[in-house]
């Protein structure tokens, strides 16, 4: 069995200056640059050999989740999802439609 775990997360200040401004276009010399850019970095922050290779996701966090899944699992594993909404729910989803066995753990939040 694995555990998938996703949490909100604070962002930088910073990140919420350029939220609202036009983001480069995937097809793009520009987009391909920052691209590098971010792999050179990441590939560096963690030593990497000179051969290693790096993948960006250039999708939505529900991309990312898919890919997450369809990587790591197969019709042969079973998983639990911790569903406390929509994160929750999209998981259920994507194993779902891939044939991936899980079972969910609803979870229902109560405002005092």
């Amino acid at each position: 069995m694995k555990l998938f775990t996703v949490v909100p997360v604070e962002m930088y200040p910073e990140t919420l200056k350029i939220e609202g401004s036009q983001q480069p276009y995937f097809r793009t010399k520009e987009f391909s640059g920052i691209m590098k850019k971010i792999e050179k970095n990441f590939l560096k922050s963690i030593y990497a050999a000179d051969d290693a290779l790096f993948v960006g996701l250039t999708c939505s966090g529900t991309g990312a989740m898919e890919a997450a899944v369809i990587n790591t699992l197969n019709e042969t594993d079973r998983v639990l999802i911790i569903n406390g909404g929509g994160f929750g729910e999209r998981f259920c989803k994507i194993c779902k439609t891939y044939g991936i066995a899980y079972d969910e753990y609803k979870i229902t939040f109560v405002l005092l």
